[in-house]
């Protein structure tokens, strides 16, 4: 057993917030994470509308593994 030694030649870490969260500092002042959240993907699904509609939210991969599925 035992400790690993601590790295101290790596970047420091970038908090992004997600919306309605706070604001970003420093350079996480630049990112904006979409309003997405897995329950809204989920309701969208089930209430029976397109997962082409989830463009730009989720990789284009997972749309199509949703759809062949008939996911929700």
């Amino acid at each position: 057993g035992g400790y690993l030694p601590v790295r101290t030649n790596t970047a420091p870490p970038l908090v992004i917030p997600r919306k309605g969260h706070g604001a970003g500092a420093g350079p996480a002042r630049a990112f904006a994470l979409p309003d997405v959240s897995s329950t809204m993907i989920r309701e969208h699904l089930a209430a029976g509308q397109p997962a082409k509609e989830l463009e730009g939210l989720l990789p284009a991969g997972l749309i199509a593994y949703l759809e062949t599925r008939k996911l929700y």
